[in-house]
């Protein structure tokens, strides 16, 4: 059982012309307070907490030599904590002494970014820049011993009156070498073009170079993870045999250099929007599994994040044509192809091919869609994983919205997925074989926009 609170304050200020050179300035400040117990009867086993701190000014410049864009600055501050623990309810045993509880993560994140835009006749162009200094420091859980007053007295003889500091200084020491500070500053980089053919027709090309740092768990994972029924070692632990173990974690930075290349038609009753890309990234981060144990019953699966470089190429798109005022029909897909480039393998939970359909009607305040998609077999699998079978899911929606005033609406609504009650299994799940699909579903709800 999941128990989960999360608190949430937004603020938003929005200026015209306060500062000479720029016709808007965008302030957005957030608070976010999100925790959450995983009990199992009365037993609580983990914790997970997040408090975060975000602020981001945004100032858009008048046209400077017909460029027009938004220059900013973003800080994030956030505290994470309840990776690696899971026996909460197991208490401090007598006898013992040690570091107690979960260790706090907290990532502090600026950021500064540039984002411009110019057209010339037919042609926009797009660039845009962002620098980002990212530190995670772990806090040390507090420190506190049961020894009783037998044991404390053979320590006392042991190491002295002080034994206590030193004792905690050397769990202490020993925590800050397995938990160490980490530091980075990924660059991202991109520029695109977009020709405007004439009758809703127009094509964009665009190159990115992005670099990624990784998360908390990717870095510090070290403990059973009870969503994935795994145990997990992050990118700091050393393992033997395994390549980029034992190197620092602050030299290893996904670095993405991608192409896109899009294809749309936007005008008349028939519309589309096709995407072909393709992306070579240095240091990908992926959890990959070493072995799985069976012993009682229930896979266990020992995951070790690693970096590897890695390619991907891939196609997305959806054609629509609308057949009435009211009506619209579309057909919609994706396919993804990844690849280790270091070693002759594919990488592990890539989402298959999917092929799908839809239809959307809409009778004043009435509305509704059906929607068909099938989900191909996934075969290109890494070596330790097993294929997965496609399955075909039928979703229905129908809904009835109530104008209010403006931009104030009610809508009541019901959703049914799953309506062909298929046992799905999701090739990108860690836990596919134990935890397929939801079968068929019916939702009922409401939905208040102000």
């Amino acid at each position: 059982m999941i128990r989960l609170e999360s608190d949430r304050v937004d603020l938003r200020a929005d200026y015209d012309d306060l500062l000479p050179g720029f016709e808007h300035v965008r302030l957005r400040g957030s608070y976010t307070d999100y925790a959450h117990d995983e009990v199992d009867g009365t037993l609580l086993f983990s914790r997970f907490t997040n408090e975060v701190w975000d602020g981001r000014v945004e100032m858009t410049h008048k046209p400077i030599l017909g460029f027009t864009g938004t220059a900013g600055v973003q800080y994030t501050d956030g505290t994470f904590s309840g990776i690696n623990v899971n026996n909460l309810h197991v208490p401090f045993g007598d006898g013992g002494y040690g570091l107690d509880g979960s260790p706090d993560y907290r990532s502090e994140n600026v950021g500064i970014f540039l984002t411009e835009r110019r057209s010339f006749g037919a042609f926009d162009l797009e660039a845009a820049v962002r620098q980002d200094w990212r530190r995670i420091d772990v806090g040390v859980p507090p420190w506190r011993e049961t020894l009783g007053t037998e044991l404390a007295d053979l320590f006392v003889e042991w190491y002295g009156s002080d034994w206590r500091t030193i004792l905690e200084a050397e769990d202490v020491a020993a925590f800050r070498q397995r938990y160490p500070t980490v530091r980075h500053d990924p660059f991202s980089a991109s520029i695109g073009g977009t020709w405007n053919a004439g009758r809703g027709y127009s094509i964009g090309l665009s190159y990115g170079h992005t670099e990624r740092a990784p998360g908390v768990r990717e870095l510090y994972a070290r403990g059973n993870n009870l969503a994935t029924n795994s145990y997990e070692l992050g990118l700091v632990a050393e393992v033997d045999g395994l390549e980029n173990r034992g190197v620092s974690a602050e030299d290893i930075l996904e670095t993405t250099d991608a192409i896109n290349l899009t294809l749309r038609k936007t005008e008349g009753a028939l519309g589309f929007e096709v995407g072909l890309f393709y992306q070579d990234v240095g240091d990908y981060v992926f959890a990959r599994l070493i072995e799985t144990e069976n012993e009682t019953g229930v896979p266990h699966n020992f995951l070790v994040y690693t970096a590897a470089d890695a390619r991907f190429a891939g196609i997305d798109g959806q054609v629509s044509y609308q057949i009435t005022p009211a009506s619209r029909v579309a057909l919609f897909g994706d396919y993804v192809d990844a690849k280790l480039k270091s070693e002759n393998d594919n990488l592990p939970r890539i989402p298959p091919g999917r092929l799908g359909a839809r239809y959307e009607h809409r009778a004043g305040p009435l509305s509704g869609d059906l929607e068909y998609a099938h989900t191909f077999r996934q075969t290109n699998v890494a070596s330790y994983e097993t294929p997965t079978s496609g399955y075909d899911l039928l979703n229905a929606t129908l809904s009835y919205r109530i104008d209010l005033e403006p931009a104030k609406s009610v809508e009541f609504y019901v959703r049914g997925t799953n309506l062909l009650n298929e046992l799905a299994f999701v090739h990108t799940s860690f836990v596919k074989d134990q935890s397929p699909l939801r079968g068929r579903n019916v939702v009922i709800g409401m939905r208040h926009a102000f």
